[in-house]
């Protein structure tokens, strides 16, 4: 994605907007800083956390799981660690609910938001 001074920011409902998915996607910095906001985590703790391609906070049952992935990384890298922590955000919803038989609701939820961040991302100018 190689977006550094960006970030993008998503929110995605997941049955209703009371089950849903926050994402943040872009410059590592900002998301960190989004993601002390967001958690009322420490900076510290957010930067020993955050020391991979992206993170996924639970945030239940105060707040949806929240995303974050470093868009340093090309798009294919960026994409591939989303739907990565996508199904961890699907799996702290699933947990949430209490739902016993879960791998479709995972799979559903990952290719929705990968179909709308990459709506996003891929649009054309104009």
């Amino acid at each position: 994605m190689k977006n550094k001074k960006k970030i993008k920011k998503y929110f995605f409902p997941v049955f209703t907007e009371e089950y849903g998915i926050s994402v943040v996607l872009g410059d590592r910095d900002l998301a960190k800083k989004e993601l002390v906001k967001y958690t009322k985590r420490s900076p510290d703790s957010i930067e020993r956390d955050f020391n991979g391609r992206g993170i996924t906070y639970n945030m239940y049952p105060s707040n949806h799981p929240i995303i974050a992935v470093d868009g340093s990384f090309p798009l294919n890298i960026c994409i591939a660690t989303l739907a990565h922590e996508t199904i961890h955000a699907s799996n702290f919803i699933v947990e949430y609910l209490g739902i016993n038989d879960h791998d479709e609701f995972v799979a559903h939820t990952t290719a929705f938001v990968l179909r709308q961040v990459l709506k996003d991302l891929l649009k054309k100018d104009g």
